[in-house]
């Protein structure tokens, strides 16, 4: 009695096997299906990072703390202790002097490690392009809107009050980060340095101020502060995230996938049938080759190992392809989303893999597993 090896003896004949136009036919429907499926989770992959960068971008950090006074030092230990980065900002309206001009503006005090998403851009003049800077405002010294510069009359260099403290003005804000959220805000902004607030003798026991705590860190380590954080959270205290921001675009993204994914599944069930006609032919031309291995002492079950194991390589095989082609097909898609989106569209994970390679295995063995089945 001859012995055999199911696993040895699939991998030399698959080969031989390829001539036959029933293998190819099968490895072409599995190509077009895995493709199909890994070009739609390839684009969603790169759109809900693109996405995700662009909401901590709006809030200029992965989660912010804002409360009515200074943030417990409970939470920032907490933070620290699990490696993520800690801005401190603190916004209230207020008034600026200026010779004998007066304005509303809303400021905002910002510590060294602001903005921890997204990056500044500030001007010489109000005309000028602005430039993104990795600094803020210097102790003494202030940034403004355009519009402040224009309603008072300023120039860079010159100074205003804003409460007991004087401010020169050096620079001319041209984007801020999260300033995206303050749809209603119509009086201009000016930005100090946050050791400087003290100076101005504005807050007091019953301001209308914002105490942020910004914080940025791996995804995993802010999920998992959140969890700790939000029972424990008292009245007063809101935390905001990136999965809290643009619900639209969210949604947008939700009835695209539904819409993509349904068309990734009408490749799947074409290509199935197609795998299963081609399976049945095979099946049929196969019945001979069967015959003789079952004369020459194998067992049913050793038969079916065989035409297994040589159904799971050629899965994988093609499904290796079709991630390959999926992975090309959705940089088309990424090249027509580019215009949607503020920044770059980032490359995707590797998740995306995995789905396509089961996806491909199980197509396979389930439209063609049922004619292999009976050779044995």
């Amino acid at each position: 009695m001859i012995r055999f090896n199911a696993l040895r003896l699939a991998t030399r004949t698959l080969a031989r096997e390829w001539r036959a136009g029933e293998m190819r036919i099968l490895a072409l429907s599995l190509i077009v299906a895995v493709g199909s499926v890994t070009a739609v989770a390839f684009f969603t992959d790169r759109v809900q990072r693109a996405m995700t960068l662009q909401a901590a971008e709006l809030l200029a950090a992965d989660v912010i703390i804002e409360t009515s006074e200074p943030v417990r030092d409970l939470l920032i230990k907490e933070a620290r202790g699990r490696g993520l980065r800690i801005a401190h900002t603190v916004t209230f309206p207020s008034v600026v002097l200026s010779n004998d001009d007066t304005q509303l503006v809303q400021v905002k005090a910002v510590d060294e490690q602001y903005p921890l998403r997204g990056r500044l851009r500030v001007a010489d003049t109000p005309s000028a392009l602005g430039a993104k800077t990795d600094r803020i405002p210097s102790p003494g010294h202030a940034w403004t809107d355009a519009q402040l510069m224009l309603r008072l009359g300023l120039r860079a260099g010159d100074v205003f009050n804003l409460g007991n403290a004087r401010f020169k003005v050096n620079k001319i804000i041209d984007y801020e980060p999260d300033r995206g959220g303050e749809l209603f805000r119509l009086s201009p902004r000016v930005m100090i340095n946050l050791d400087d607030l003290e100076a101005t003798g504005l807050i007091h026991e019953n301001s209308r101020v914002s105490y942020n705590t910004l914080l940025a860190g791996p995804p995993a380590a802010i999920e998992a502060y959140r969890k700790w954080l939000e029972p424990r959270a008292l009245p007063g205290e809101e935390v905001q995230g990136v999965r809290d921001g643009r619900p639209e675009m969210r949604a947008a993204l939700d009835r695209a996938q539904q819409y993509l994914g349904l068309a990734a599944l009408v490749a799947v069930l074409v290509a199935g049938a197609a795998i299963a006609l081609a399976a049945r032919h095979y099946a049929a031309n196969q019945a001979d080759a069967s015959a003789v291995i079952r004369c020459l002492g194998a067992s049913q079950y050793l038969v079916l190992r065989i035409y297994a194991w040589r159904m799971f390589l050629l899965g994988l095989l093609a499904s290796l392809v079709g991630c390959v082609l999926g992975y090309l097909a959705q940089s088309a898609l990424a090249a027509l989303l580019q215009g949607w989106l503020m920044q770059e569209v980032p490359p995707p994970g590797l998740a995306p893999i995995a789905t396509g390679i089961v996806t491909g295995v199980l197509a396979l063995l389930g439209f063609a597993l049922p004619p292999i089945v009976r050779l044995k």
